[in-house]
């Protein structure tokens, strides 16, 4: 049949180097709280622990595979995953901060941001404090992503298709 030929799966891999901005939030009572700037784990409150970068470098790596089903139509799938050089995606890395302790005028909204487990009457006393791991440095973040696609290619003249 006319026009049947070179409908076929192609598979692909990829890798790079890309850069990306995240920005943690978190919500109290109807108030959206950006952490970065709290610095919930005393970032900025003593010269130890310095403010993360809400801007990093990552390794996207990955493979997909594209079927084309005519010759206008294809549909892709493709996954993903970025490793990161940052372990505050989540700003959570080390330990937990006594912000009272540093004299802060924002130190009990922080500790509960922090950790909410302070706020909760149904949780007894705390089991994390000041000091106690929060996180683990030595284990920085990674995400995955799938991104499913359909392609349609547009016509370029009477016949002929654009070539990409």
């Amino acid at each position: 049949m006319k026009g049947l030929r070179g409908y076929e799966i192609y598979m692909y891999g990829f890798a790079g180097v890309g850069i990306f901005y995240f920005n943690p939030k978190t919500e109290i009572d109807g108030h959206v709280y950006e952490l970065q700037p709290m610095g919930t784990e005393g970032q900025g409150s003593v010269p130890t622990r310095e403010k993360y970068s809400r801007i990093q470098m990552c390794i996207p790596v990955g493979i997909g595979f594209k079927y084309t089903i005519d010759r206008a139509w294809g549909v892709g799938l493709e996954l993903g995953l970025r490793k990161t050089f940052t372990d505050y995606i989540d700003d959570v890395s080390t330990t937990y901060f006594d912000f009272a302790g540093y004299g802060d005028p924002e130190a009990a909204l922080k500790e509960y941001v922090s950790d909410p487990s302070l706020g909760d009457p149904a949780a007894g006393a705390s089991p994390t404090g000041a000091g106690m791991q929060r996180g683990d440095p030595r284990d920085k973040d990674s995400y995955l992503f799938a991104i499913f696609s359909i392609n349609y290619k547009l016509k370029k003249g009477r016949h002929a298709l654009p070539r990409f």
